[in-house]
């Protein structure tokens, strides 16, 4: 899991072209999906500027929000559910687009032969 402290990172479809489909920046956290729910990734993340980033491992993430601080970790917990669901949404929306497009682009070469 990573903490944005400084810059902008947007998730990316790396088979189109990284076409970046949402952006995070200062404060914002990424990865808690990844590691709660032991899911791989269907997207890139890439920084857009320079960023200074803090990371937790899913050990000290685990000791840390559910042992220590389990009402931080709850409230991580189900902002990442909620998350986990509204970026698949966004992710099959740029995808879909991404295809169209490039259905559309494969159309207009094969025109202009």
């Amino acid at each position: 899991m990573y903490f944005i402290k400084k810059g902008k990172v947007s998730l990316a479809l790396r088979d189109y072209n990284n076409f970046r489909f949402l952006e995070i920046s200062q404060g914002y956290y990424f990865g808690e999906v990844e590691l709660l729910f032991d899911e791989i990734r269907k997207y890139t993340y890439i920084a857009d500027t320079n960023c200074e980033l803090l990371s937790i491992n899913k050990q000290n993430f685990q000791r840390i929000f559910f042992e220590e601080f389990r009402e931080i970790g709850n409230q991580i917990y189900q902002s990442a559910f909620k998350r986990k669901i509204r970026t698949l949404r966004t992710y099959k929306e740029a995808l879909k687009f991404c295809k169209k497009e490039s259905k559309l682009m494969k159309k207009e070469k094969s025109r202009a032969k």
